[in-house]
């Protein structure tokens, strides 16, 4: 048994009796730990918007505390819409002494965005736990909330994590990073460098990387491209490899420097070249974020756990194609 959700969630934090938006019961829908996430984190960001206090409840992104009772609130009548605790009672459950564990918990969720991990734990009321338990597998995931930390769980595509609302300006950030880049490009004394007008993001496995990329290509006109090693057997790893691309470059890398610099120009050449033909073809008269974003969607379409878009695949298998014949 589990529930599809509908994601417009509708909460008065005003009327501890307003609903979220209606979930129905399906016996044979598996359980969304993903699509969970993301509609607490959109009753979240409804609450916080409708409330009159200053500051508002979940005013920042890594403190919860004094909020814990309306999180409680939150997770359970997103997971449950029928259930008759409200945020008064979410408070009295939190004090209990043998529920002494469950704000913790909470504090960790929030800050993961691992709402899923809640459901199943000991301290949660009766009633949660036991539609958890009729989900028919076990829903309670990490709660670091890395990517890492979910190569074994069938309930979670690490695909559906990237959908989840974006949290943060990090995305923002790295646009107005690589646009002070450029502005300050003629002013660089390295500027014949090859490399002078490049910046690296160096952060741990999981944290966010790729996803932040992802999300500026929806605003920016952004060629995507991953050349990492395919991972493991039986183990995930998102976004996939461009497995073309990877071995382009695999196959010039004792290639001396002028010879890479012809090829890598040639690639690029080819990439703008076919990638204005495709806008020209299917997205006349778009410009700006509205282009980048209809691009993004167009690289992505057919997208899944285990490899990129279709589209995606065609573009540099092509590109790649070309540049070899030359």
């Amino acid at each position: 048994m589990s529930f599809i959700m509908d994601y417009n969630i509708h909460i008065d934090p005003q009327r501890d009796g307003a609903q979220p938006g209606p979930h129905k019961l399906h016996e044979d829908v598996p359980f969304d730990a993903a699509g969970f996430n993301a509609a607490v984190l959109g009753a979240i960001e409804q609450y916080k918007s409708l409330s009159a206090d200053d500051p508002p409840p979940f005013d920042t992104n890594d403190e919860l505390t004094p909020d814990e009772h309306i999180l409680l609130y939150l997770v359970i009548r997103t997971f449950i819409p029928e259930s008759q605790m409200d945020e008064s009672t979410c408070d009295r459950h939190l004090k209990l002494r043998q529920n002494r564990l469950l704000p913790g918990a909470l504090r960790t969720a929030y800050t993961s965005h691992n709402y899923a991990s809640l459901l199943s734990l000991d301290a949660m009321p009766d009633h949660v736990k036991e539609r958890a338990s009729k989900q028919g597998q076990d829903t309670t995931l990490s709660t670091s909330g890395g990517l890492q930390d979910l190569q074994h769980s069938p309930a979670l595509s690490f695909r559906s994590l990237f959908k989840a609302p974006y949290i943060g300006d990090t995305a923002k950030l790295l646009i107005e990073t690589l646009n002070h880049e450029r502005e300050m490009y003629l002013q660089n004394n390295a500027v014949d460098n090859p490399y002078s007008w490049s910046l690296s993001v160096v952060q741990a496995s999981g944290m966010g990387k790729s996803r932040m990329v992802e999300e500026a290509g929806k605003t920016v006109f952004t060629f995507p491209i991953n050349i990492r090693q395919e991972a493991e057997t039986g183990k995930k790893a998102y976004p996939s490899p461009d497995n073309k691309i990877r071995q382009f470059f695999k196959e010039r890398v004792n290639s001396n420097d002028k010879t890479q610099q012809a090829d890598y120009m040639l690639l690029l050449r080819e990439m703008f070249i076919r990638a204005l033909a495709i806008v020209d073809a299917y997205f006349p008269g778009l410009t700006g974020a509205d282009l980048a974003l209809a691009w993004a969607n167009y690289l992505a379409e057919g997208e899944t756990d285990l490899e990129p878009g279709h589209h995606r695949r065609q573009f540099y298998d092509k590109v790649v194609g070309k540049v070899n014949e030359k």
